[in-house]
């Protein structure tokens, strides 16, 4: 499981990678998923290097993976980086769940590849599970990115909490 708050001044890119970098580190400690992961690790060096990921010290010790997720179209490249980790997952004979929260403040470009990566993992039957939490109109903004994106996902109203529910 990994969670990430989008703040509103840093790159999703950003918030991404160390979380992912710490998931593809516990999978490959696993035998069966070990090739997967590492496989996935040089993927997400290529999305590093691509987006130009900044993150104080923390590095990968693998080589970037020509021709994956290294084009600098964050749609394509987030895409190919589940699908990584998803059949990293998949061998271990577990899954990964990404939690967001503050999903507003995501921009047009990251929400419309966020979508894109789910939908994609999903078609493929990878074992991936995504929740996003936000303001009311994660809905809309979600339509605005994909027109798909309403059939994809629940919204449900949570409104805020009363005293018995705090």
């Amino acid at each position: 499981t990994s969670f990430i708050e989008a703040p509103e001044s840093k790159p999703f890119a950003d918030l991404l990678y160390p979380k992912v970098l710490q998931v593809l580190r516990q999978l490959s400690m696993t035998e069966r998923a070990k090739a997967a992961a590492n496989s996935a690790m040089r993927t997400l060096r290529s999305f590093a290097s691509a987006f130009k990921v900044k993150v104080g010290d923390v590095s990968i010790s693998v080589e970037a993976e020509p021709g994956s997720a290294d084009s600098g179209n964050l749609e394509y490249d987030l895409s190919d980086l589940f699908i990584r980790i998803g059949e990293a997952a998949q061998s271990a004979g577990t899954a990964w769940t990404l939690l967001i929260d503050e999903v507003q403040y995501l921009s047009d470009e990251e929400l419309s590849a966020l979508i894109v990566a789910i939908h994609r993992s999903n078609q493929k039957r990878l074992p991936i599970i995504v929740f996003g939490a936000g303001l009311p109109q994660v809905a809309a903004l979600s339509g605005d990115a994909k027109s798909y994106a309403e059939r994809l996902f629940n919204y449900p109203h949570i409104g805020p909490l009363d005293d018995q529910r705090l």
